[in-house]
């Protein structure tokens, strides 16, 4: 969901993940969850843009016990610590 093949600052990555996220919401429908389940959430990201846009409970759920860290630690400093809770958690167990 790059615009073209030239070099990319963090902020063309972050739109292109916005737009990425985008396309999948319409495929999908999405029209106003409640709450959303992160799978492989990572850091945080695309869990924090989720809660933003739809103002729901956002659970994330990433393998590592660090990006859990970091996606909670971005969290309580964007103001989304209440509506946005990480766990490690294996989708597949």
């Amino acid at each position: 969901y790059y615009e073209d093949n030239s070099w990319r600052s963090l902020e063309q990555h972050q739109e292109a993940q916005v737009r990425m996220i985008e396309e999948i919401l319409s495929w999908a429908e999405v029209e106003a969850p409640k709450s959303v389940l992160d799978v492989g959430c990572g850091v945080g990201g695309s869990s924090r843009f989720l809660q933003k846009k739809y103002a729901a409970k956002v659970t994330g759920i990433t393998l590592s016990p660090k990006q859990r860290e970091q996606a909670a630690n971005l969290s309580m400093r964007t103001g989304q610590d209440g509506s946005c809770n990480f766990e490690v958690a294996d989708a597949l167990q």
